[in-house]
């Protein structure tokens, strides 16, 4: 009696195949999957407001600048500025941690704005939003920074 192999062997990939497909089901499974935030559609119908923010801010996307540095990060802003004029909020962004996510506000006093003791922030990739408001105009920058 011979035994044929060949049907076996079709037997065993098919059985190899939907082992993958099941385990690869399960890996989708347990990674989270979080919306950017949590008031992700309010933030949707606020969007037009925030277009014009970055329109009126293309002026000073390049006047504003970013430095980095470890648990601290200097903002400058242009000399032409009157500062007492200039205040709102710095938001910290991690893409790939909702968690780690805050915002902390301010007002200038002069040219710089220095954020010290920054120690939440992790080492990669963030992405700082400026929202301020400037002479009753409101501007949006943002800047991707890795720390």
């Amino acid at each position: 009696m011979k035994i044929n192999i060949v049907p076996l062997i079709i037997i065993l990939t098919f059985a190899a195949f939907a082992i993958f497909i099941l385990s690869m089901v399960f890996r989708s499974f347990q990674s989270p999957v979080d919306l950017v935030s949590k008031d992700y559609y309010a933030q949707e119908i606020k969007y037009q407001n925030q277009i014009e923010k970055l329109k009126r801010s293309e002026e000073f996307q390049k006047k504003i600048q970013f430095f980095p540095a470890k648990n601290t990060l200097k903002i400058q802003f242009p000399d032409s500025l009157e500062y007492a004029k200039l205040k709102g909020k710095v938001h910290f962004f991690r893409p790939s941690n909702l968690e780690l996510d805050f915002s902390v506000p301010f007002q200038l006093a002069n040219q710089n704005l220095v954020l010290e003791k920054l120690e939440t922030l992790q080492k990669g990739v963030w992405i700082v939003r400026l929202d301020f408001e400037y002479a009753s105009t409101e501007y949006f920058v943002e800047e991707r920074l890795e720390f």
